[in-house]
């Protein structure tokens, strides 16, 4: 993915550019966490426990992009530029 931008979870729950991308309209939408009084919360969604919360939140950072690829099981190896 190409990085277009870099929110917090508190911009990324209440932009309305992301609304849609909140369970209540989307089965698998990730816009799910948002802090009250300094502690996240997460909307019941299918993918992501409440166990997950710590560990999904531990950076306060969500990475907005517009261009990027998704292989899946298929993805073909990547050469090693190192």
């Amino acid at each position: 993915m190409r990085v277009d931008e870099a929110l917090t979870f508190d911009q990324y729950f209440t932009d309305p550019r992301f609304e849609l991308k909140k369970p209540t309209s989307d089965d698998d939408g990730d816009n799910i966490y948002w802090l009250d009084d300094g502690h996240f919360v997460q909307i019941s969604n299918r993918h992501h426990a409440a166990a997950q919360m710590a560990h999904d939140t531990r950076i306060d950072r969500v990475l907005v992009g517009s261009l990027f690829w998704y292989f899946g099981e298929s993805a073909p190896n990547c050469p090693d530029h190192s």
